[in-house]
């Protein structure tokens, strides 16, 4: 299958790029052809390579992994696409289990949509994950200090700095750290995050927000655990000392 995309819509609309992982072409063209009913510009083409040329050229706001083989097929599209860019990464599977499942999140999945799924659910996730990816842009950026350290974070870039350097979090760090520096020096629980950036409500979740934060930290460099500090056997906490907002 080749790469097909459309360009006669209006300018503002959500691009969604899928990638057919194993799906039959029909069943591809019945997705798109509802993807595009419901206002969504689509992108489809073949694989994680192909699919990162597409996204370099064209403007994708969000990936689906067409996966009738399982979750573990697009277990090297999902790595292949972290390693260049943060864009949302859904996943569609026929057949996958617990393990599949927390694999492609710490792998850098934003969702998982497992059979037996409807096109409705699928635009519906799709959109509400489109629309908190959006939501709460401004053009101030907010600067936090601990100690002698100072990190910066810019909404409407989705933007981390510390001490200067740029941090490149993926579209789930992201989500993750912004709640908690939304909610600075309070504690978060693993469960709140779970619900509001992954939109699930189970414990078993909880691994795969300890490998974000652990990510997370990492990129922060030698100070990632002063930043974000862990109530054991609850959550995390954002810690600063102070804080300003700072017009670009």
């Amino acid at each position: 299958m080749k790469v097909f995309i459309r360009r006669d819509y209006f300018i503002g609309m959500h691009t969604v790029l899928i990638i057919c992982d194993e799906a039959s072409a029909a069943d591809v063209l019945s997705l798109r052809a509802y993807l595009e009913l419901s206002d969504l510009r689509t992108v489809v083409c073949d694989d994680g390579r192909q699919a990162l040329s597409t996204i370099s050229r064209d403007m994708v706001d969000i990936v689906v992994i067409f996966s009738r083989g399982g979750a573990v097929d697009g277990f090297m599209t999902i790595r292949r696409l972290r390693e260049k860019s943060d864009v949302p990464v859904v996943v569609l599977a026929e057949h996958s289990d617990e393990s599949d499942r927390i694999m492609a999140f710490e792998l850098g999945c934003d969702d998982i949509i497992s059979s037996p799924f409807s096109y409705k659910e699928i635009v519906l996730r799709l959109k509400a994950r489109l629309k908190r990816r959006d939501a709460g842009t401004h053009d101030s950026r907010q600067v936090y200090r601990n100690g002698d350290g100072q990190l910066v974070v810019d909404a409407s870039s989705h933007k981390v700095l510390v001490d200067g350097v740029e941090v490149n979090l993926t579209a789930s760090e992201w989500r993750i750290f912004s709640m908690l520096v939304a909610n600075c020096n309070c504690v978060v629980s693993r469960s709140q995050i779970i619900s509001a950036c992954f939109g699930y409500a189970s414990e078993s979740y909880d691994r795969v927000v300890d490998t974000h934060i652990k990510n997370i930290r990492s990129k922060l460099g030698p100070d990632g655990r002063l930043w974000i500090e862990t109530a054991r056997g609850y959550g995390y906490c954002f810690t600063a000392t102070a804080s300003t907002r700072q017009v670009p």
